[in-house]
């Protein structure tokens, strides 16, 4: 059901915010955060506005594509665990400052990191063989 429809219903008193919140499945401060996003701006107002933001966290991206390319042509069958522990140590650090080689950077920007999501996002998850 869409929010207009709820919230004309909300409006002529047939709904109340508690009811509007469990048929949406948020919180009733939700509800009341977009009525009154509703009411100052429209339909525009329910909008995503942190879309189109950068985070403020970002690495840049040419030390991201070179350290990606070193995971990717000089430590094939690493994991980015062993990745990291290694180049944290060597004279690498000249390619990006230490942070860029962290396991979250380089996971997700390898090849385990889509197959781990896509079996994460799809509901299935593999059980090992101890758990047979």
């Amino acid at each position: 059901m869409r929010f207009e429809e709820l919230y004309e219903r909300q409006q002529v008193g047939r709904l109340t915010q508690e009811e509007m919140a469990e048929i949406l499945n948020v919180e009733v401060r939700t509800v009341r955060r977009w009525m009154r996003r509703y009411e100052d701006d429209g339909l525009d107002g329910l909008l995503d506005q942190r879309l189109g933001r950068l985070s403020a966290r970002r690495a840049p991206v040419d030390p991201v594509l070179q350290v990606e390319a070193l995971y990717r042509e000089r430590y094939v069958g690493f994991t980015a665990k062993h990745f990291h522990e290694h180049n944290c140590s060597t004279s690498h650090r000249a390619v990006a400052p230490p942070s860029l080689y962290s396991s979250s950077v380089i996971f997700a920007n390898s090849a385990a990191f889509a197959r781990w999501r896509s079996s994460v996002t799809s509901g299935k998850r593999r059980r090992s063989a101890i758990s047979r």
